[in-house]
């Protein structure tokens, strides 16, 4: 960039401030410049991305030493680095289908385990929504945590549990994680309050603040000696997840809902009654057991 071709410049210590002015006075003056601007750095394309890095190409091609018979044929040559690496896009394709299908399986067989958590699959499957999440995001991540919750998993990190908050003025229920066991962090405060609320239709949102312990969680995949991980939250949201969906299906079905946030919300030990035994229960949920 040329001082007076394609900017206005203005000295370090203002001496030229009043040709400055004066410049960004003259309109035609102005028109000019940009126009000089936009054709030399943009329209001429000797500044874009494509053509550094087709000079950067052509510099270590001027430069590498020829090896083999592989030596004239550099694009094939990139592309065996790039896939004994595992960073060509068809590695990183099947890589991330694999990682699905694991986190897939794993959320799969921590709601088999309850349920409530199968039937809120069975309605992630009928639940067509525009949201940018599905109902499977909501059950994936309450299954991993209450399987946690429960010990039924144990995350590969350091281990935490969630002790629940309500907000009656603002309608929502806050699971946080803490780090310890879930003995520790075990509180069934909350879990009146959310009953409550659920059967007046007022909880409003669900949210899991994983933030104090981290963004991701860490569980290991047997029988493989391999780890794998799961962002709490999503895109900007670091450590925190909103059940949006679960949080909506909560106004429909309530009880539902309840049955599978049970192992959240109370500290009772398996097979101790819970908030479903209430009288407010429905008799089909009521008779339901795990």
């Amino acid at each position: 960039m040329e001082p007076g071709r394609h900017y206005i410049e203005l000295r370090k210590d203002f001496s030229n401030f009043d040709e400055v002015a004066e410049r960004i006075r003259d309109d035609a003056f102005l028109e000019q410049l940009t126009a000089r601007a936009h054709a030399d750095l943009i329209a001429s394309g000797r500044y874009s991305e494509e053509a550094w890095i087709r000079g950067f190409d052509d510099a270590v091609a001027a430069r590498a030493e020829p090896r083999g018979r592989l030596a004239s044929y550099p694009a094939r040559r990139l592309s065996l680095e790039q896939l004994a690496a595992g960073r060509s896009y068809h590695v990183s394709s099947v890589y991330g289908l694999a990682r699905e299908l694991i986190l897939g399986y794993l959320g799969t067989k921590a709601a088999i385990r309850r349920r409530a958590l199968r039937r809120l699959v069975l309605r992630g499957r009928r639940h067509k929504t525009a949201a940018a999440t599905s109902l499977w995001d909501d059950v994936f991540r309450l299954a991993m945590l209450t399987a946690i919750q429960t010990g039924a998993l144990k995350p590969a990190s350091e281990p935490f549990a969630v002790t629940p908050s309500f907000d009656a003025a603002d309608g929502r229920l806050t699971l946080t994680s803490r780090h310890g066991s879930a003995e520790a962090a075990a509180d069934g405060a909350a879990g009146e309050a959310v009953a409550s609320a659920l059967r007046a239709g007022t909880l409003r949102e669900i949210v899991w603040n994983h933030a104090g312990v981290g963004q991701y969680v860490t569980m290991r995949v047997p029988p493989l000696p391999k780890r794998i991980s799961f962002d709490v939250g999503r895109y900007d949201a670091y450590g925190v997840y909103r059940f949006e969906l679960l949080a909506d299906l909560a106004r429909a079905e309530p009880e539902l809902v309840l049955d599978a946030l049970q192992p959240l919300l109370s500290d009772r030990a398996p097979g101790e009654s819970d908030y479903r035994s209430r009288p407010q229960s429905s008799p089909t949920d009521a008779n339901e057991a795990d």
